[in-house]
C-alpha cells in the first residue's frame, strides 16, 4: 500500500502550492491505522522530501507540517475524536485511511466541515452521492470486476464476501447487469467466521458439480483471503471446472501456488 501514499503527497503538494505563492507553513492531519506502518514510512519520507525541496526554491516555498496520530480505523468513536482533534489544530487537509465501518464519519465530517479528507485505501464513495470533500487515491476496484465479467460474457457467478463493504460491492455487481441483454445470475454467500468455512464451502461444492464455476472472492482483509483460500484447497476446490476471481489490493501477498493448476 506504499504507492497510495507516495501518490498522496504529490498531490498534496500540488493542491498547496496552486493556492499559496509565498513561504508557508502549511498543516496537514495524517490518520493512519495501527497497521500501516509502510505508509506511515512513506509519507514521512515524502513530506521530508518535499520540505527540503520546496524550501531551496524561490518560487513556491512551502513546508507541510505534518501532524500524525494512529488510531483503529474500525472504532468510529476514536476516529471522531482523532479528526475533531486535528481540525481543533487547524489542518489544511487531512489524509487518512478508511474502513467500512467508519467510512460514513469519515464523510460526514468532511462533508459538514468542508474539510478535504484524502483517503489513501479503497473506498465506496460515488460521484452521485453528492459528497464532494473526500476522495481518494486508490478507486474502487468494483468496476474492473463488472468489465472481467461483461469481457468473458459470465452468465452466472458465486459471491463470496464478508463485510458490509463487500456488500455493497455486490449491489453495484447488480446494478451493472440490470439489461435484459446480458443477465447475471448470481449467487451470493456471505461468511461469517472465515476460520470455518468448510460447511459452506462444502455445500457450493455439491451444487451442480458438472458446471464450471465462476467464484468472485471479495473479502475485508489479506488475513481473510489466506484462510479461506486454505479451507478451498481443503476442501479440493481447486481442481478444474474452478475459476476464482479475487477483488482488492494486496493479491500478491497471498500464497496462491496451490491455485496454478487446474484452476
Amino acid at each position: 500500500m506504499m504507492w497510495p501514499a507516495v501518490t498522496f503527497t504529490l498531490l498534496i503538494t500540488e493542491w498547496i502550492v496552486r493556492t499559496e505563492t509565498f513561504t508557508q507553513k502549511v498543516p496537514v492531519g495524517i490518520i493512519l491505522d495501527q497497521s500501516a506502518v509502510d505508509v506511515r514510512n512513506t509519507v514521512l519520507k515524502m513530506v521530508e522530501y518535499n520540505n527540503r525541496n520546496r524550501t531551496d526554491t524561490s518560487d513556491n516555498r512551502i513546508v507541510i507540517e505534518e501532524d500524525i496520530t494512529t488510531v483503529d480505523m474500525d472504532d468510529s468513536f476514536r476516529l471522531s475524536s482523532t479528526i475533531c482533534n486535528q481540525l481543533n489544530k487547524g489542518v489544511f487537509l487531512i489524509m487518512g485511511g478508511s474502513s467500512p465501518k467508519s467510512f460514513n464519519v469519515i464523510q460526514s465530517f468532511s462533508h459538514a466541515l468542508h474539510v478535504p479528507y484524502v483517503i489513501y485505501t479503497s473506498n465506496r464513495n460515488q460521484a452521485a452521492d453528492g459528497y464532494t470533500y473526500d476522495f481518494s487515491v486508490s478507486p474502487a476496484y468494483i468496476d474492473a470486476i463488472i468489465d472481467i465479467i461483461r469481457f468473458f460474457q459470465w452468465r452466472k457467478i458465486y459471491y463470496l464476501f464478508d463485510s458490509d463493504d463487500g456488500l455493497w460491492q455486490l449491489q453495484r455487481v447488480y446494478e451493472a447487469f440490470r439489461d435484459p441483454k446480458h443477465l447475471l445470475l448470481v449467487d451470493a454467500r456471505r461468511v461469517g467466521d472465515p476460520n470455518h468455512v468448510h460447511d459452506l464451502l462444502r455445500r457450493l461444492d455439491r451444487v451442480s458439480r458438472s458446471e464450471r464455476k465462476r467464484i468472485v472472492l471479495n473479502f475485508s482483509s489479506t488475513e481473510v483471503y489466506q484462510k479461506i483460500l486454505n479451507q478451498i484447497v481443503d476442501v479440493g476446490m481447486n481442481r478444474e471446472n474452478y475459476h476464482y476471481l479475487l477483488a482488492g489490493p494486496d493479491i500478491d501477498k497471498l500464497e496462491l501456488r496451490s491455485f496454478e493448476y487446474g484452476v
